[in-house]
């Protein structure tokens, strides 16, 4: 398109200085052919006239019939210089013609000395080289055209080699990268450009495959260690004669078939929530409630202190958030020294459901690392040797399906804190008043009015209150 508007341009000025040019000669003939005219009217021709104007050296007065009735020196014995004869509404007109070979190329004006039939018309011509006027100028507007078309290709060729570099750097790494080499990522390039952008998505991808070829890696280890116990256990059986020994070999088959259950369990839930496949039905829920719930039935070793601030109301999957809420008080259990405390409380437009240990706490560097799949720190193999490593990893993605995060920080006691955080749900429609806050620690308890917080607390030992 832009060669287009150039090409159009280039022959549109070539066209106007062609016409100036042309009509700077037609200028000299007809101030010429009008003053020859003017001398006819005033009755003072004779045999011989001159134009008197430079380079305008022919000139013809030819009558009605055809006949010469005064010519130039340079014109005496030639034809008439022009056939056209201007009509009287419209008595001066300018031709070029090319008809006379002895003077070339011609540049004319013919003028009707009256508007009669029977007028006279006065001719005056210019000689001009038809190369200089219109060869030349014609064709140095060709080359014109010819070196735009050349320069715009050559030009686009260059942007678009340019441009289309870093798409080739692309493409190698990649090639490079599918034979096995480099780091698996490829070097964005500058800027904010769409290439830019389209490397910076081919990373995202490729951080994706890498995960899921890790995943692969991953799965394929946990799996096998229980089938190569479930394969020792038979072959055990195969060579034991002793009930007692067939009873225990059963046992540990039957643990070794449960653990496969749960990591192809967890696998299926941890896929489905990535998918977003699963059924999501979301209902309002007391995220208070809900653990006050949890912590009541459970038993543990380690007796589990509850702090829960009234009506904070979340909308979500009341299955999937007591998920999170188990896995977090299963690992605070495994890693707890003496005390555990559940929080439930509003922070801002969020919920929040924290479960802080006094265990060893969890490393900074490693505090993004465990919510990945089958991750598990030296501590935690330890503590836990059939555990599957998935655990964190489907809370943070029922957390994201629910519009919210997880993360490790510091407890108050030393150890880890894993807090879960919900977009608060709005202010139901039949919501009470707020209630004075009660405070329970065993058969203690005292009301304390407080202004739109009450907070209960609760110290339970083995799933239940401490008495």
């Amino acid at each position: 398109m832009a060669i287009l508007v150039l090409l159009s341009g280039n022959f549109l000025l070539g066209k106007i200085a062609r016409d100036r040019v042309t009509m700077a000669w037609w200028g000299s003939s007809h101030e010429a052919a009008l003053a020859l005219a003017q001398r006819v009217r005033a009755g003072r021709l004779g045999g011989t006239v001159e134009t008197g104007v430079p380079n305008v050296e022919l000139a013809q007065v030819v009558g009605p019939k055809g006949e010469m009735l005064s010519t130039s020196s340079a014109a005496r014995n030639l034809p008439p210089l022009s056939t056209v004869r201007p009509p009287g509404d419209d008595p001066v007109q300018m031709t070029q013609a090319c008809v006379h070979p002895r003077q070339g190329c011609l540049l004319s004006t013919a003028v009707r000395v009256w508007p009669e039939p029977d007028s006279p018309i006065v001719y005056t011509a210019q000689r001009v080289a038809r190369p200089v006027v219109v060869g030349i100028l014609d064709l140095l507007i060709v080359l014109q055209a010819v070196a735009l078309v050349v320069l715009s290709v050559w030009t686009v060729r260059k942007v678009v080699t340019r441009t289309l570099r870093p798409v080739r750097e692309i493409c190698t790494a990649l090639e490079r990268i599918n034979r096995g080499g480099g780091d698996g990522r490829i070097e964005e390039p500058r800027g904010r450009g769409e290439i830019a952008q389209l490397a910076g998505c081919i990373n995202k991808t490729l951080d994706q495959v890498k995960q899921v070829r890790k995943f692969a890696s991953d799965v394929s280890h946990e799996l096998r260690t229980p089938l190569t116990a479930l394969r020792l256990h038979i072959e055990e059986l195969q060579l034991s004669r002793e009930p007692g020994d067939l009873d225990e070999l059963l046992r540990q088959e039957l643990r070794d078939v449960e653990r496969l259950e749960e990591i192809i369990s967890d696998l299926l839930l941890l896929s489905r929530l990535r998918e977003g496949t699963g059924a999501m039905r979301p209902t309002p829920m007391d995220l208070g409630g809900l653990a006050e719930e949890e912590v009541t039935q459970r038993k543990g070793r380690i007796p589990v202190q509850l702090k829960i601030e009234s009506d904070v109301w979340v909308l979500g999957m009341r299955t999937q958030i007591r998920r999170v809420l188990r896995n977090l008080l299963d690992n605070a259990q495994r890693h707890a020294i003496s005390t555990i405390r559940v929080t439930v409380s509003r922070n801002g437009a969020s919920a929040e459901l924290a479960v802080a240990d006094d265990g060893h706490g969890v490393p900074l560097q490693d505090r993004d690392r465990i919510f990945e799949r089958f991750t598990r720190l030296e501590e935690s193999r330890k503590l836990d040797p059939s555990g599957t490593g998935l655990g964190l990893a489907i809370s943070r993605e029922i957390a994201r399906a629910h519009g919210g995060s997880i993360g490790v920080e510091d407890s108050g006691s030393g150890g880890a804190c894993f807090v879960l955080r919900l977009p608060l749900l709005g202010a139901r429609e039949n919501e009470q008043p707020p209630a004075p806050r009660v405070e329970r620690t065993g058969q203690d308890e005292r009301a304390k009015p407080e202004s739109g917080v009450h907070i209960r607390w609760i110290h339970l030992a083995n799933g239940q209150p401490e008495q």
